[in-house]
């Protein structure tokens, strides 16, 4: 005669206010594949199914396992789609939600619409998984930093939570890092964590190369970079290989060989797409009508 147990509890019932019932069985169980070392598992009837303790354990770790994955999963998702919008540094918040579509390049023969059609080819390039890096070159206003940021809005809301995006002003990151420096710094940030925050994104937009260094000579040129920006520049680009990485700058090539050493310069050109903006008007100035 079997020994029969009543369980005090609603789970596992079928039937809505039904108390399960519980019965152990008279057979065993020796899965070789869930419990190999344990041989002869004795089994319960739970309202007329016969279940092994052993291999159900199992099954539910599995399960919860499984949940655990999945909610980590969605969690790096959610941070990843919130690095663009949390983690960015952006001077002009004008530009925060910039689209292709916002910028404005009615002439199809224009120098500013053929650039637009080359930066959607560029993002193509990206989804496509192609890895390069691309320089926007031109004077302030022509739209280079609305494109960069467009670029990286599409690459983010297209990735379906695989895609890491960071804008960051050069200028600010040095400024950002230098704070890092003082002796009152409260901030949980250290130069190599930030540096390697940049490191880690998929697509990252340095943005107005060329404005950390600053200082002009007498003949109107810049002034080569410090010892200190050279050593954060070369750290990105040299943990970025093998990633995409966007630049902006109103530097010409030539402007860029006088500022930075041609270590860095050589990185930074390694397989690389140039934009330039040679033509376009300088959107920004604009006179107000009173």
């Amino acid at each position: 005669m079997r020994e029969v147990m009543k369980i005090n509890t609603q789970r596992g019932s079928s039937v809505e206010g039904e108390r399960p019932t519980l019965e152990y069985s008279e057979n065993t169980c020796s899965n070789s594949t869930v419990h190999p070392y344990r041989k002869n598992i004795p089994m319960y009837i739970v309202n007329g199914i016969e279940l092994c303790p052993v291999c159900e354990s199992e099954k539910r770790d599995a399960e919860l396992q499984k949940q655990v994955e999945a909610d980590i999963q969605r969690i790096r998702a959610e941070r990843k789609m919130g690095l663009l919008d949390n983690f960015s540094v952006i001077a002009d918040l004008t530009i925060k939600d910039a689209t292709f579509e916002g910028y404005i390049a009615e002439d199809t023969t224009s120098e500013a619409y053929i650039n637009k059609q080359r930066m959607i080819k560029v993002y193509k390039s990206y989804r496509a998984d192609e890895v390069f890096n691309t320089w926007l070159f031109g004077k302030p206003g022509v739209g280079k930093t609305h494109l960069a940021m467009a670029l990286l809005n599409s690459l983010s809301k297209k990735g379906a939570g695989d895609t890491s995006c960071l804008f960051i002003k050069v200028d600010k990151l040095m400024a950002m890092i230098r704070d890092t420096f003082n002796d009152h710094y409260q901030g949980k940030d250290s130069e190599n964590g930030l540096i390697q925050q940049l490191i880690d994104v998929d697509y990252l937009v340095l943005d107005d190369l060329g404005a950390e260094s600053g200082k002009i000579d007498r003949d109107g040129e810049k002034v080569q970079a410090s010892e200190f920006v050279h050593r954060v520049l070369y750290a990105i680009s040299d943990g970025r290989q093998g990633k995409s990485t966007i630049i902006t700058t109103n530097l010409l090539h030539g402007a860029l060989k006088k500022t930075y050493d041609e270590k860095l310069i050589s990185r930074l050109f390694s397989n690389y797409c140039l934009i330039e903006f040679l033509n376009t008007k300088d959107n920004r100035m604009k006179q107000v009508e009173l």
